[in-house]
C-alpha cells in the first residue's frame, strides 16, 4: 500500500495545527500526533549530504513547514508557541522511529529530550535527598549541597551557550528545549530543597530552645 503523499501530511498538520490553536484543555496528545505528521513530511526531504532530513534543516523542509502553518492560518506568534511545545515531542518520536546511526550521522543526541530530562531530574533528586539525608556528616552535607548547586548552574551554562548562538538549527533547538526543560525541574527541586532545609533549621531551632527555657 503506497504512502500518504506529501500533500496529504501537510493538510493532516494544518488540521492539528487548527485542532492545536481551538481547543483549551490538554494539547498534549495533539501534540503527539502533530509530531508524528511532521517527522513523516521531514522523511520526504533531503538535506544538502543526501541524507534524509530528520533535523528538518533543509530549506525545502522549512519552506513546506511554513506553508503548513500559514495554510492552518495560525497568526506567527501563535505558530512559533506551537513549535516550541512541539519540539520537545518530535525529539522523544524521532529517537524511537529513526536509527541510531542515523541520529549519530546527523550529529543528534542518542537520548531522547525526554531521557535527558529524567536523567537530570534523577541526578538532581538524588543530590537533594542527599543532602537532606540524616545521619550526615556537616562536611558531607556541604560538599553535596554544592555538587547540587552545580548541577543548576550546568543547566544554566547550557542554556546561556545555546542563546549566544545566532541562527540556531533544528538539532540544537531540540538541545535548547531539553536545557530549558532541566533548568525548570532544577528550580522546582531547588524550591523543594529550600523548602526542606527551612523546615530542618526551623526544627533544630526548637530543640536548642527547649534546654534553654529549663535554665531560666
Amino acid at each position: 500500500m503506497a504512502g500518504k503523499s506529501l500533500e496529504t501530511l501537510v493538510d493532516e498538520g494544518v488540521t492539528l495545527i487548527r485542532h492545536f490553536h481551538s481547543i483549551e484543555e490538554s494539547k498534549t496528545e495533539v501534540l503527539r500526533q502533530l509530531a508524528s505528521v511532521v517527522i513523516k513530511i521531514r522523511g520526504r526531504f533531503r538535506d544538502s549530504e543526501g541524507r534524509r532530513d530528520w533535523a528538518g534543516r533543509s530549506h525545502e523542509y522549512r519552506l513546506c513547514a511554513a506553508r503548513m502553518y500559514e495554510k492552518a492560518g495560525v497568526p506567527p506568534d501563535s505558530a512559533a508557541n506551537i513549535q516550541a511545545a512541539l519540539r520537545y515531542h518530535v525529539g522523544n518520536l524521532l529517537r524511537e522511529e529513526v536509527s541510531l546511526e542515523e541520529l549519530e550521522d546527523l550529529g543528534l543526541l542518542a537520548a531522547s529530550p525526554r531521557e535527558r530530562l529524567a536523567a537530570a531530574r534523577s541526578e538532581v533528586s538524588a543530590l537533594v535527598e542527599s543532602v537532606m539525608a540524616k545521619g550526615q556528616s556537616q562536611r558531607a552535607r556541604k560538599i553535596d549541597a554544592a555538587r547540587l548547586m552545580e548541577a543548576a548552574a550546568q543547566c544554566l551554562r547550557t542554556l546561556d551557550a545555546r542563546i549566544e548562538k545566532l541562527g540556531i538549527e533544528s538539532a540544537e533547538l531540540l538541545a535548547l528545549e531539553a536545557a530549558l526543560e532541566c533548568a525548570e525541574e532544577v528550580r522546582a527541586l531547588l524550591d523543594e530543597f529550600e523548602k526542606k532545609a527551612r523546615e530542618e533549621l526551623d526544627r533544630r531551632e526548637e530543640d536548642l530552645a527547649d534546654p534553654l527555657e529549663d535554665l531560666q
